[in-house]
């Protein structure tokens, strides 16, 4: 693994896998708005998957690596954000 194309927040998902920890929160369908936060609040930040960190959801192959990521982390939380695109049921709130 090539730690020097890492951010941040994946640096200390791999640093709390090889710890043995297990993420608190992890997110899909958002860029790491959550998981961003997570040690603001003393939890252990897991994987946030979305088009913009490299998953694209359409790919069969990416939804099984999510979910392989997803098994591994075993978060306590996993937040998810629905696409808001023009016809979508979300605008009509």
């Amino acid at each position: 693994m090539d730690l020097t194309a890492l951010t941040l927040q994946e640096l200390a998902v791999e640093i709390a896998a090889l710890e043995g920890r297990r993420a608190d929160v992890a997110e899909v369908f958002g860029p790491g708005r959550f998981t961003s936060k997570a040690s603001l609040f003393n939890l252990v930040p897991g994987s946030a998957m979305d088009i913009r960190t490299g998953f694209d959801f359409s790919l069969a192959e990416d939804r099984d690596r999510a979910r392989a990521r997803l098994d591994a982390e075993k978060p306590a939380l996993l937040v998810g954000s629905p696409m808001c695109l023009p016809f979508s049921a979300m605008q009509n709130f």
